[in-house]
């Protein structure tokens, strides 16, 4: 019990109170930050993944008018670029899917959900090219239902993302109160 006198040279070898609470402070920080990251880029993904999804439904509209059109015997001119529309935009989703492919395999390939997304893009743009192949072939019908399959694959990825994203956070969130508990432990061990 004599810790007045005799103590002094290990308390310089501890951290003090204030370098634990520094410390905290800023792990706390950090770890705050990157989970409000990870949310702005699932968010970011969620909202390409709609705009995808929509996009990709719109065409089969665009395709649906055009098979009733050609029921009606439409000048085949403006029929013909009608179709060439849809074939430039389902281009332009396949692009746009690129881009997504690109932005996800930014992140950690070794995590399955990372690895399943991008499957389930693939997924995606096999049926996003097989419906711009029928579309070059005049093969409407089966364009619309490629693209059917297609918008209905981007619903169940976003599904996907978003359940993701909430154990994500959770996960996260037990991460953080569990580094906090860590570093209350710490500081009330050099108090005692």
């Amino acid at each position: 019990n004599n810790s007045s006198s005799g103590g002094g040279g290990n308390q310089q070898n501890r951290p003090d109170i204030s370098e634990l609470e520094l410390e905290r402070e800023r792990n706390f920080y950090e770890e705050e930050r990157r989970p409000q990251q990870q949310m702005e880029q699932t968010e970011q993904a969620l909202n390409d993944i709609r705009d995808l999804a929509q996009r990709q439904r719109t065409i089969n509209e665009e395709i649906s008018k055009l098979i009733s059109e050609l029921e009606k015997d439409d000048p085949p001119e403006e029929l013909k670029r009608q179709l060439e529309r849809l074939q430039e935009e389902e281009r332009r989703n396949l692009e746009r899917l690129d881009r997504m492919e690109s932005n996800l395999a930014r992140n950690d390939m070794r995590d399955p959900r990372t690895r399943e997304a991008l499957q389930r893009l693939n997924e995606v743009r096999e049926q996003m090219n097989r419906g711009l192949e029928q579309l070059q072939n005049n093969q409407l019908q089966e364009a619309r239902v490629s693209g059917t399959r297609a918008a209905r694959a981007l619903d169940r990825m976003e599904e996907e993302v978003q359940q993701l994203s909430r154990e994500g956070a959770a996960q996260q969130m037990a991460e953080l109160q569990e580094k906090m508990d860590e570093l209350i432990s710490k500081e009330q061990s050099i108090k005692d």
